[in-house]
């Protein structure tokens, strides 16, 4: 359903302040003529506003954006299907797609008359320069009577919307990343002893080939075992996200918690290029377990795309929840605010033994000295269990501090 407001063009603005200087002038002169010409001229007024309300086209607008993901600074063309639901045929309008600023200015457009029941496509194209799901409409539709005296906006309900990905900053990794599986070196082809699980050996399901059943394994179960195509273990990355609305600073853009989705953005895709098997954990309050794992690349984008930051016990279940992906070792990367002695221990107990964590702690360039205090703290805690370590303000550029972690030397390395 479509909300209707009118207004004066600047005709009829004109038109407006001659009726009524007519009427004035003929009262007060006593010239009857003036006064009727007066009384015509604010009647016809009263006539274009109706005439320009009642033309209001009767739409309803579908909306298709190629592509409906998107990262920051891309471009997407959004496509608007106007279907004229009316009694007639429209008048020759001017439509304005209703856009969050983000996505830059609101596109106008012309949208020609369209027959009852018939279709009519328009086009305009969006470049974001922030992440998040933005809403794309309402549409505002202006019509005008025919002597351009007034026009009436109307709004056209139904939206849609647009994913847009955080940037992602191509990393290097230096020595310090690793090569295998909770230590140095390659991962045995055969068997997986740490990373995702892997299996050699299962139970025959119909139509497997008869030439790979293990009859030492079939002996010894006793059911058919087949032989399964070993697949290499795959290493194991997980990137905990610390969204705490009271530990960053900043705004929109520019924000510390905007640098670190950016970061984990580009952590993400650089080690699943790697080959890791990477899982995304985030808080998640619609979640019992206040948690969210993401692991295919298409879902962590997503929640990258969608997260906002939370209250303080959010990451606490993120810690709590980790514990059950780094027992095995692997590569963890922690992007975190300032933590009390409780979290830090917490934090720092997740790196096991000979494998690699990475820990990246905000601490705020100026004020807030207790934050910058516990980010120290924080800093210092994770050094000494092993961890590699940057305070950062946000503002520094992600691949720079990347690269000056994993290239490293040594862990428990402040950088």
């Amino acid at each position: 359903m479509a909300r209707r407001s009118g207004l004066l063009t600047q005709r009829g603005s004109a038109f407006l302040a001659s009726g009524v200087v007519l009427l004035v002038a003929g009262m007060a002169l006593g010239q009857r003529d003036l006064t009727r010409i007066g009384i015509l001229v604010l009647a016809l007024l009263l006539v274009c506003r109706t005439l320009a309300r009642t033309g209001a086209p009767v739409l309803e607008v579908a909306r298709v954006a190629t592509p409906a993901r998107m990262g920051v600074d891309e471009t997407a063309r959004i496509s608007l299907s106007l279907h004229n639901v009316g009694q007639r045929r429209t008048a020759l309008a001017v439509g304005e797609e209703i856009l969050d600023p983000s996505l830059g200015d609101r596109p106008r457009f012309t949208i020609p008359p369209i027959g009852l029941g018939q279709f009519s496509e328009v086009e305009y194209s969006v470049r974001p320069h922030v992440r998040g799901a933005h809403p794309l409409g309402p549409l505002r539709v202006w019509t005008r009577d025919p002597f351009g005296i007034t026009s009436a906006a109307s709004i056209v309900e139904g939206t849609g919307s647009i994913l847009v990905t955080p940037r992602i900053h191509p990393l290097t990794t230096g020595r310090a990343l690793g090569r295998g599986v909770g230590t140095e070196g390659s991962i045995p082809h055969q068997v997986a002893l740490h990373g995702e699980d892997d299996q050699s050996i299962r139970g025959y399901r119909e139509g497997d080939d008869l030439r790979r059943i293990h009859w030492p394994a079939t002996a010894r179960m006793g059911e058919l075992m087949v032989r399964q195509e070993d697949r290499p273990a795959r290493r194991r990355a997980v990137i905990l996200l610390d969204a705490r609305e009271s530990g960053h600073s900043g705004h929109g853009a520019t924000s510390s918690f905007e640098w670190f989705v950016t970061m984990a953005a580009s952590v993400m895709a650089h080690t699943a290029d790697l080959g890791y098997a990477v899982h995304l954990l985030t808080p998640d309050l619609t979640n019992d377990a206040g948690v969210r794992n993401d692991e295919s690349v298409d879902a962590m984008l997503e929640t990258l795309a969608r997260i906002r930051t939370g209250p303080d016990d959010g990451f606490r279940a993120v810690l709590h929840a980790a514990h059950g992906f780094t027992g095995s070792g692997g590569l963890l990367v922690a992007l975190t605010t300032g933590l009390d002695d409780g979290a830090t221990r917490a934090l720092s107990s997740l790196r096991q033994h000979g494998s690699t964590a990475i820990g990246m702690v905000h601490a705020p360039r100026r004020g807030e000295e207790s934050s910058a205090r516990l980010a120290g703290r924080t800093i210092a805690t994770l050094g000494s269990a092993g961890w590699l370590t940057a305070e950062v303000s946000g503002f520094e550029p992600p691949a720079r501090v990347w690269s000056e972690l994993t290239g490293a030397s040594l862990v428990g390395v402040q950088r």
